[in-house]
Parts: C-alpha cells; sequence; structure tokens
C-alpha cells in the first residue's frame, strides 16, 4: 500500500513539474531528486504502522523508478494524469513484489546457514 501511495504521488508531481519541453535526460534526473525528496515525508506516515526497513528501502526505489518514468515520459509524448498515476502505481507493485521476494530469498540462505 505505502509503495502504490508513494509511487502515485512521486509520478503525479513530476508529471506536474515537468513538461515536454524537457529534454528526456533532465527529465528523468529531476524525477529521481523530486521523487527521493517526496519519499521521505511520505514514507514516514507509515514507518510506525509497519516498521523502517519494511517501508523505506522500497518506497524510495519506487519514489527512484516512478519518478524517473514520469519525468521522461513527457518528453516523449502527451500524458495525461490518470496514466501517470496507473504507471506510478504498477512500479509501487512491482517494486514491493521484487523486494518482498529477494528479501525471502536472503533470509532463506541466511536462515539455512544458521542451523
Amino acid at each position: 500500500m505505502t509503495n502504490v501511495v508513494v509511487g502515485v504521488a512521486t509520478a503525479e508531481v513530476v508529471g506536474l513539474v515537468v513538461g515536454d519541453s524537457w529534454g528526456m535526460v533532465l527529465g528523468m534526473l529531476f524525477g529521481m531528486g523530486l521523487g527521493m525528496a517526496l519519499a521521505l515525508p511520505l514514507s514516514f506516515l507509515f514507518v510506525p504502522l509497519f516498521g523502517a526497513m519494511e517501508i523505506m528501502l522500497p518506497a524510495m526505489v519506487t519514489s527512484m523508478l516512478s519518478g524517473m518514468a514520469a519525468g521522461m515520459l513527457p518528453a516523449m509524448m502527451d500524458l495525461e494524469t490518470a496514466r501517470l498515476a496507473v504507471l506510478g502505481a504498477l512500479i509501487g507493485v512491482l517494486v514491493m513484489v521484487v523486494s518482498y521476494v529477494v528479501n525471502t530469498m536472503l533470509h532463506g540462505e541466511v536462515e539455512s546457514w544458521t542451523s
């Protein structure tokens, strides 16, 4: 849930700031920086509920990827804000799934090593 909120918020804010006159590289870099700046206060809202490590790592990766995509895509095509919101939500779900799969794989390796 946190990743979806962070992804949608980042994609929407970056989509509002970055226009079609920006270059792809500049929009991508600016979107990544703005995404990280937005993820920090947004993730502090969810840390008391779920814990810092479960929120901060996936939220920062989600915000960087959503910001980069939302900053780069308006330079290539005209996008509506609803499509940017869907893109941010999809990136949030993807990052959440990948981070928990990797966490499960690593935890399994450590557990078998110590037992």
